[in-house]
């Protein structure tokens, strides 16, 4: 049997940890919104057949069914007596990969939120994703629950993103000071050389979901035709010491073959949402560790 990697990705709330989960999966799988929206362990991976499996607390199966779709799991996740749910489906994804969302810790309407994932936490042996808001990197919430993190797991095993990338704007914004002031903070946690990217998750999605075909929303429609009309690069990732070896797998790359002449334009928007670097470090570091 083939191990897994299991990537389990933790996070305040309105962080986007949700939409980055959406964006790896290549689709919207699970609900999002700038509220607390997580409520159970779910745990998602490939396989041939489909199927959902829904747990209470002590993990006695209450439903099952061999179909799924957004509502559904976006209900069964809100269900007072679900803590745990499993989902498979042919998703493109590493086969070997298996996802986990957990509820924000610092939801202090619900405590049970962060009940939920502490418990999960300490019975945890993989690697774990720790999703941070760009636009608010320096909370104490996240401060608090990283250390906690920490408690229970090497920070070799911990890789940070950095999302809504969108919202910063390198005009306003000191980009070497930006990062800086991010690698104090990761060094004030302990991590003297931190594995991070800066992403936009959001922006990854919508250009996923039009690969897929997929439908857009009047905002979604909106947001992308204001990055087609952004020619510029991302001066924040110019600024990241990446790894030669993805950069180099990420050049050799080709996005949207099937665009034809306008493949290589939205490849350049993919690339700046910095969503493909982290894409390529999951294959190419954790996935030969395994």
């Amino acid at each position: 049997m083939d191990k897994k990697l299991k990537l389990a990705f933790f996070a305040t709330m309105s962080s986007g940890k949700t939409t980055c989960i959406n964006a790896l999966l290549g689709t919207e799988l699970l609900h999002s919104a700038n509220e607390a929206t997580t409520a159970t362990i779910t745990t998602i991976s490939h396989a041939d057949e489909t199927y959902i499996f829904c747990y209470d607390e002590n993990q006695f199966l209450l439903h099952q069914s061999s179909n799924f779709n957004f509502d559904s799991i976006k209900v069964l996740n809100a269900a007072q007596d679900i803590s745990y749910i499993e989902i498979a489906s042919k998703f493109e994804v590493n086969r070997n990969l298996v996802i986990v969302d957990t509820p924000g810790a610092n939801n202090s309407r619900d405590l049970s939120h962060r009940n939920l994932s502490y418990k999960y936490l300490s019975n945890y042996d993989g690697y774990i994703v720790y999703v941070i808001n760009a636009s608010q990197p320096f909370i104490n919430d996240d401060f608090v629950y990283i250390k906690h993190i920490l408690s229970n797991i090497n920070k070799d095993k911990i890789i940070f993103l950095v999302n809504k990338l969108d919202v910063l704007d390198s005009e306003l914004e000191s980009v070497e000071g930006f990062l800086a002031n991010l690698r104090e903070y990761f060094k004030s946690l302990g991590f003297d050389e931190p594995k991070f990217f800066l992403v936009s998750a959001y922006h990854a999605l919508i250009l996923k979901k039009i690969e897929r075909r997929e439908h857009l929303t009047g905002k979604e429609r909106r947001v992308f035709l204001k990055l087609l009309g952004d020619k510029s690069d991302n001066e924040f990732l110019k600024h990241l010491n990446l790894p030669e070896d993805i950069t180099l797998r990420i050049d050799e790359t080709e996005f949207y073959d099937f665009l034809d002449n306008k493949s290589e334009n939205l490849k350049k928007l993919y690339l700046n949402t910095g969503f493909p670097y982290f894409e390529e470090f999951i294959k190419q570091g954790l996935s030969k560790k395994i």
